[in-house]
């Protein structure tokens, strides 16, 4: 039992994890887990759930293949993004830069403005990183094509030629101007050239994971990022809302 909840064992092996959101990881069998003085959900192996004020348990993927981060579900921090509503966004709201202080080859490590997605990702998956963005103004595409893109205690297949030798996992993504509403990018993007490879990640462990993006251009607008471990190729722009199966 925890403040917030409690987990009864119904034939089973499982993690329990207590904080300010308890987390139930179920590895055999099933566990039934239920919010102080709310819902339950029964939980089987391979799934997890968590149980806190305001959130029902709903059993999920506790390795998932497809993750989906919608602009909503970032935190600001600092005065640099905001949340607009957008009705070409896949969900209806969009990041938008409020103030762009920094340049590209500004470091990230205390830059004190970003927005920041947490989610539950697997060690065991290697997931290609894409993000769906648009520019918004008109004029020279070298100043409105840029944002940074920052996962965290993870190893990337590609260093940002930005930052040259740094010990860092920040990658410029460029070629945000290159196209006519959203549309989808992993790192470098040229237009008229075939496709780069998407980046890939590895997280260092099972758990919450985290991923902030930092302002270098005016104009951007961010609608998603998608994790994935099959989509080899870069989505087409029409593609709205990829399947999910941890959001």
């Amino acid at each position: 039992a925890t403040p917030h909840g409690e987990a009864r064992v119904l034939g089973t092996a499982f993690r329990l994890e207590v904080g300010a959101q308890p987390r139930l990881e179920v590895t055999e069998g099933k566990v039934r887990l239920t919010r102080a003085g709310g819902k339950a959900a029964d939980v089987a192996a391979g799934s997890f759930a968590v149980a806190a004020p305001g959130i029902e348990p709903s059993a999920r993927i506790a390795h998932p293949e497809e993750i989906v981060l919608p602009a909503s579900q970032a935190k600001i921090v600092g005065e640099e993004w905001v949340l607009v509503p957008d009705r070409n966004a896949s969900g209806g709201s969009a990041l938008q830069v409020a103030k762009a202080t920094f340049k590209a080859i500004d470091h990230v490590e205390n830059r004190p403005s970003y927005a920041v997605f947490t989610f539950h990702a697997s060690a065991e998956r290697e997931y290609r990183l894409w993000m769906r963005s648009t520019s918004l103004a008109t004029g020279d595409k070298w100043l409105r094509e840029m944002a940074t893109v920052e996962p965290r205690d993870c190893a990337m297949s590609q260093k940002s030629p930005f930052f040259g030798t740094a010990p860092t996992n920040a990658f410029v993504f460029t070629g945000l101007a290159s196209w006519n509403g959203y549309a989808w990018s992993s790192g470098a993007f040229d237009e008229g050239k075939p496709d780069k490879e998407p980046i890939l990640l590895r997280f260092h462990r099972t758990g919450p994971q985290t991923i902030r993006v930092y302002t270098v251009h005016p104009s951007i607008r961010i609608d998603s990022i998608w994790l994935s471990t099959r989509q080899a190729a870069r989505p087409a722009a029409r593609t709205i809302q990829p399947p999910a199966e941890s959001r």
